[in-house]
C-alpha cells in the first residue's frame, strides 16, 4: 500500500506542469544620463517577474550601442523606448533637405526642430519658405522628404 501511494505521488509530481522561470530583462548597472551611448559594461540581464515585463528590453542587443533618450537608473529595468539610434541630427542644426520625384531632385537648407537618429522621422523648417515638413534622416545633416512635401501640421 505504501509503495502504491509513493508511486501515485511520483506520477502526480511528474505530470504537474513545470513552473516557468521569470523572463530575463535588461537592467542598468549604473545611472546613465540622456545622450550617453550604452556599452556592455553598463547593463546586465536579470530575471523580472513576468507581470512587470511589458515594454522592457529582453536582450542586450536591444540596448547596447544605442543612445539614452531618458535617464536610466541603476538597478532598474531598461525600457525599449528609453533608448534609440544615436543622434546624427541635433535640434536647431542646419540640414540639407532632399526631395526626389522621378528624375527631378531638389535640395534646400533647413533647420531641425527635433533631434533624431538615422532612419528616424524629424520635423524640419525650410529656411527660405519657413514651411515645416516631416522627413527621414538619411545621414548626418541630411533629411529626405517623401511624397508631396506636405507641411507638418497642416497649412499655415
Amino acid at each position: 500500500m505504501g509503495r502504491l501511494v509513493l508511486l501515485a505521488i511520483c506520477l502526480v509530481l511528474l505530470a504537474a506542469p513545470a513552473v516557468a522561470a521569470d523572463p530575463a530583462a535588461v537592467f542598468a548597472k549604473r545611472t546613465l544620463r540622456v545622450g550617453a551611448v550604452v556599452s556592455p559594461e553598463d547593463v546586465e540581464l536579470r530575471s523580472l517577474p513576468e507581470h512587470r515585463g511589458a515594454g522592457v528590453a529582453a536582450s542586450l542587443e536591444e540596448v547596447v550601442g544605442y543612445e539614452v533618450r531618458r535617464n536610466l537608473y541603476a538597478n532598474r529595468p531598461v525600457m525599449v523606448e528609453d533608448v534609440g539610434a544615436p543622434t546624427v541630427v541635433h535640434r536647431n542644426s542646419l540640414v540639407t533637405l532632399a526631395y526626389r520625384s522621378g528624375a527631378l531632385e531638389l535640395t534646400a537648407l533647413g533647420r531641425a526642430l527635433d533631434s533624431a537618429g538615422l532612419h528616424e522621422a524629424i520635423r524640419v523648417v525650410n529656411v527660405d519658405s519657413r514651411l515645416t515638413v516631416v522627413g527621414t534622416v538619411t545621414a548626418p545633416g541630411m533629411v529626405r522628404v517623401d511624397g508631396a512635401m506636405r507641411p507638418a501640421g497642416g497649412m499655415r
